[in-house]
């Protein structure tokens, strides 16, 4: 009889010792997801890391970012430094938001570096944009005022659309002040802006106007949408139109 109690106390305790080196296996499990710093030279481009770890495009940059901070534009405002974080649209797959209208998009992030090498998101954009990327988003002063704007050059559709949204930094946040209209898509609402093209400045106040034109092949013209930034208001706002003649495309020759 003492002899089976024993067997039995010694079968126990080999199972809860079997127990536990499961559990801790499992915990730190190669195969289990987690946060996977990237420790190569270069930074891995992130829809490779989105492949690679599962995630979507907006995760696999903030991790890129955490990584390599200084592969990312970097301004100071109001003595916080910010650094800028933008990714492109993604089909299928994880999406970069939960919300049902936006959960493809991309989107541009700031974080705020409070202590070396540690950071706070601190904003979103909420827009309907397609690339935020690389080259189509970063700091500019655009205004003249001294303080740095976000531009985001998005480039939409196979037709090449170029759309543009301005964030200037108000109260301790960014805030869009570009036009923009909500548009109906098949998963809800999304805001979109109304204006594309480019920036110049046209009546030399040191302010950059934005020119969104378009060709009118029946009447052979190039009109233009001209938006100016009004100090008084602090957003873009329609100026003007202009028109101008233009040949008409000649077809291809085969």
């Amino acid at each position: 009889m003492k002899l089976n109690k024993l067997l039995f106390s010694i079968g126990f305790l080999l199972s809860v010792v079997a127990i536990l080196i499961f559990l801790l296996v499992t915990k730190y499990s190669p195969t289990q997801k987690k946060v996977v710093k990237n420790t190569a030279a270069v930074m891995v481009d992130y829809r490779t890391r989105s492949d690679n770890e599962k995630i979507s495009y907006r995760e696999a940059q903030i991790r890129n970012f955490y990584d390599f901070p200084d592969q990312f534009p970097k301004t100071v405002i109001d003595g916080k430094t910010l650094y800028l974080v933008g990714y492109s649209w993604s089909i299928g797959g994880i999406y970069n938001r939960k919300n049902t209208a936006y959960q493809g998009l991309g989107g541009v992030i700031v974080f705020e570096e409070v202590t070396e090498r540690k950071y706070n998101l601190i904003w979103e954009s909420r827009e309907s944009m397609d690339h935020a990327e690389g080259d189509y988003s970063h700091f500019h002063d655009i205004n003249n005022d001294g303080i740095p704007e976000i531009v985001v050059t998005d480039v939409t559709g196979t037709a090449s659309t170029t759309s543009i949204y301005v964030y200037a930094w108000r109260q301790d946040t960014f805030q869009l002040i570009t036009p923009a209209e909500r548009t109906i898509v098949p998963n809800g609402e999304v805001m979109e802006t109304k204006v594309g093209g480019y920036f110049k400045d046209l009546d030399n106040d040191q302010i950059d106007e934005i020119i969104d034109g378009y060709r009118d092949e029946d009447k052979l013209l190039l009109r233009e949408r001209i938006y100016k930034f009004h100090k008084e208001s602090g957003l873009y706002t329609f100026w003007k139109e202009t028109s101008k003649p233009i040949e008409p495309i000649q077809p291809e020759a085969y």
